[in-house]
Formats: C-alpha cells, sequence, structure tokens
C-alpha cells in the first residue's frame, strides 16, 4: 500500500497491468462533523465502516452493534416488518466475528432510527465513532523493556501506548 503523492503524476507512482485505489486519510479528524464536503464526509464514513468490518476500529460489541445499526439506516432506511424480516442483516458485514445474536442487537437499534436520513444516520455514526478510544489509532505490535507486549498506537496527537487495549501511556508530539 502506498500513498499517493500529489505533486507527482499517477502513472509515475503505480507500476504494474492493474492499478486499485482506496480512499484513506492519514490522520483521522478530530471532528468529522467539521469536515465541510458531504462527499468527503461520506467517503469518510465509508472508510470507517471499513475499519470496523475489518477489525482496525476496536470498540465494544454493544457501540459496534450502534455504529452497524446507522450503517443500516444509511444504506437500507427505515426497518420495515414487511421488507425486513428474519435475518435481512445476514448477507451484510460489520465485524470480523458476526454472529445471530449481534444481528439481532443491530435490528433491535435499526429499528429506534426511524425517520433519519442516510446523511443523518452517517453523521450519528461519525458522532458516535469519534469518541472512542482506539478513533485515529494506528496499532502497531510491540514489546517494551520488561518484554510484555504492548501495542503503539499513532495518532494525530501523537503517540499512545496501550497494554491488552488498555491505555497506559500518551506522548503528545
Amino acid at each position: 500500500m502506498r500513498w499517493v503523492d500529489p505533486l507527482k503524476t499517477i502513472k509515475k507512482q503505480c507500476r504494474g497491468p492493474t492499478y486499485e485505489f482506496y480512499f484513506r486519510v492519514k490522520f483521522y479528524v478530530s471532528d468529522p462533523s467539521k469536515l465541510s464536503e458531504e462527499y468527503t464526509r461520506y467517503h469518510f464514513f465509508l472508510q470507517l465502516k471499513k475499519d470496523l468490518v475489518e477489525g482496525r476500529l476496536v470498540c465494544p460489541h454493544s457501540t459496534s452493534a450502534l455504529l452497524s445499526s446507522y450503517a443500516i439506516q444509511s444504506e437500507l432506511g427505515d426497518y420495515n416488518t414487511d421488507e425486513h424480516k428474519g435475518d435481512y442483516l445476514s448477507e451484510f458485514r460489520f465485524i470480523p466475528s458476526q454472529t445471530a445474536e449481534f444481528e439481532r442487537q443491530v435490528i433491535e437499534y435499526h429499528k429506534q432510527h426511524r425517520g433519519q436520513t442516510p446523511a443523518e444516520a452517517e453523521y450519528c455514526f461519525l458522532e458516535r465513532a469519534k469518541r472512542l478510544e482506539m478513533y485515529g489509532v494506528d496499532l502497531h505490535n510491540a514489546r517494551d523493556q520488561s518484554n510484555l507486549e504492548i501495542q503503539l498506537g499513532v495518532t494525530s496527537a501523537g503517540l499512545v501506548v496501550f497494554q491488552n487495549f488498555v491505555k497506559i501511556n500518551t506522548f503528545s508530539w
């Protein structure tokens, strides 16, 4: 994976017969609601949704269910008992270890979002996600001087040290 350099042409930066481009940001914005372009906010929402699916955005199970319900509200609209029967969520992936119980929890949250537009649901998703302790943290495994496993997190504010996903230290830039 490489970052695109805006000062060089794409042709000079890519080698090979095919190219795949993904929207990513180096540092998460501290307040996504301040992103002025709706299109940028939407792509940022999609990035966070993908981070949740791939396990990069670590959060409690109940929060994952709430975030997932906002994503479903954005995609499917209001919960409708005629349209959304049984396991209507089974075709969607929200978290790495998704279970039927998790999907039931998402459905219960989804029912509460009646009347939200897709843009409002995405806004609620971003508002909730920005409050997570692991929001915007790019984790790297390491060991401390006692040879204990730790995770170093790189954020826009500095470096964060975690042990078993519990923050133990912060070093600001």
